[in-house]
């Protein structure tokens, strides 16, 4: 939704390092309210943020949109992380100008940015799909034309409205020639420079990307559609030809990775890390103390932290090192329909970072019928091996499987297990069990 009060962000505005995006500034605010006694005004409560952050004289002056008013940016980030955590329910401004904890807010420390954005209520999505559309329209359809270049005439949504999380859109031009692109909704924008700086020139068969459009408070990624089938977990031919990209990629990237390293679109994984999947785990148990597999996942994880620590050190380090994509698996895998085109198209990295090269290979193999596994795993190994592969493979097994139910438990900490497959969750548990014995 668009309205009057959730303009675009000019895409000129001044850019100032370390400057926290709207969702990092959730924690900060929620624990400035509790340093206010639990409300506060608007005032107040950024006057406390700020001092909270640390937030520098230059930060603060920067103006969001200098064409619109004198909004400052961090004004217009913590407008929206106050939106956020309302829709949340841990904050509300039931009173004019004062915002305050709900009994929710009260009794929480902090909030997963991550499971707040995700979180809407009904109410709420139903307002989403119907208000503004027009607005949002007009405004993309601006954007795409300065950014695609080209006289936009009509654009056509698969949903109807924008904005939303994907979007499929046709694009026409005055003469009526039809395009298709995907809008994809980013939490920052190192996206595109992924594709720019490394997925375009070492040519790793990504769909062609053009920048962003803002919508909602949201970049957009603009990528161009590709025609393709829907993905078939269970065909093995299909895993091979991705287990052939994961060489090619691998390959180009460990010849050149003293160059690729340096680009700042590569960094560490955000929510990873045994502290962090400690945390989901408890309070899985926590929450239901009679859950044998919660027992277990809990115990087990908390008496092999440190032997996990070491795991992560150690595929940081041993062994032929790539860009990892972090959630590889056939459904971020395009296979197209049109012979002219690439036969795979790989989409959706997931915080790449450099590591090793078993990471995503381990990805792959896991979600593989049991009749491929052995030839994927022969196949890839004729071309990229070393002396410990064998054993840091197995460890990346293990941090597969630690990561891969530390998402899924978190879906059942949020109340979202209709999300969740239990036959699924008892083989990762089962898996994850056995391999820390």
């Amino acid at each position: 939704m668009l309205t009057a009060a959730d303009r675009l962000p000019s895409t000129s505005m001044p850019q100032v390092a370390n400057l926290p995006s709207y969702d990092a500034f959730m924690n900060p605010l929620l624990h400035a309210l509790k340093a206010l006694g639990g409300s506060g005004t608007i005032e107040e409560i950024h006057t406390k943020v700020i001092e909270l952050v640390g937030l520098s004289d230059e930060q603060l002056e920067i103006i969001h949109d200098p064409e619109r008013g004198s909004q400052t940016e961090v004004e217009y980030r913590l407008a929206w992380a106050r939106t956020y955590l309302k829709r949340y329910c841990v904050v509300d401004n039931s009173s004019r100008g004062i915002w305050a904890l709900t009994p929710k807010g009260r009794e929480i420390d902090q909030v997963n940015p991550q499971a707040v954005k995700r979180y809407m209520p009904a109410e709420q999505r139903k307002k989403v799909q119907v208000d503004d559309e027009k607005d949002a329209l007009e405004t993309v359809t601006k954007q795409l034309s300065q950014l695609l270049e080209l006289d936009i005439s009509q654009i056509q949504s698969e949903q109807g409205g924008l904005p939303a999380t994907v979007r499929s859109i046709s694009v026409f031009d005055t003469r009526q020639n039809e395009r298709c692109f995907i809008l994809k909704r980013q939490d920052n924008k190192a996206a595109y420079a992924l594709y720019k700086h490394y997925l375009e020139p070492y040519n790793l068969n990504s769909p062609k990307t053009y920048g962003y459009v803002e919508l909602d408070g949201h970049p957009f990624l603009v990528m161009e559609y590709v025609n393709h089938s829907p993905a078939d977990w269970q065909d093995s031919v299909g895993y091979l030809k991705a287990v052939e990209w994961l060489i090619k990629k691998d390959l180009v990237t460990s010849q050149h990775l003293d160059s690729v390293r340096n680009l700042d679109c590569l960094g560490k994984m955000e929510y990873y890390g045994v502290q962090y999947w400690l945390a989901i785990f408890e309070k899985w148990y926590t929450d239901s103390p009679d859950n044998h597999h919660a027992h277990a996942v809990w115990r087990t994880v908390l008496a092999n932290h440190h032997r996990l620590d070491e795991y992560i050190d150690e595929l940081g380090t041993v062994g032929v090192q790539t860009v990892v994509h972090g959630d590889l698996h056939l459904s971020n895998m395009l296979f197209a329909e049109d012979e002219s085109q690439n036969e795979l198209f790989v989409i959706d990295w997931t915080q790449p970072h450099i590591g090793s090269v078993t990471k995503d290979l381990a990805s792959l193999y896991d979600n593989a019928p049991a009749t491929v596994k052995n030839e994927l795993l022969t196949l890839y190994r004729t071309r990229i091996d070393f002396p410990q592969f064998d054993e840091i493979f197995a460890k990346a097994k293990v941090l597969r499987d630690v990561g891969y139910l530390s998402w899924m438990v978190e879906m059942l900490n949020e109340m979202q297990s209709e999300e969740i497959d239990q036959n699924e969750l008892d083989r990762v548990v089962t898996s994850l069990c056995m391999s820390l014995e």
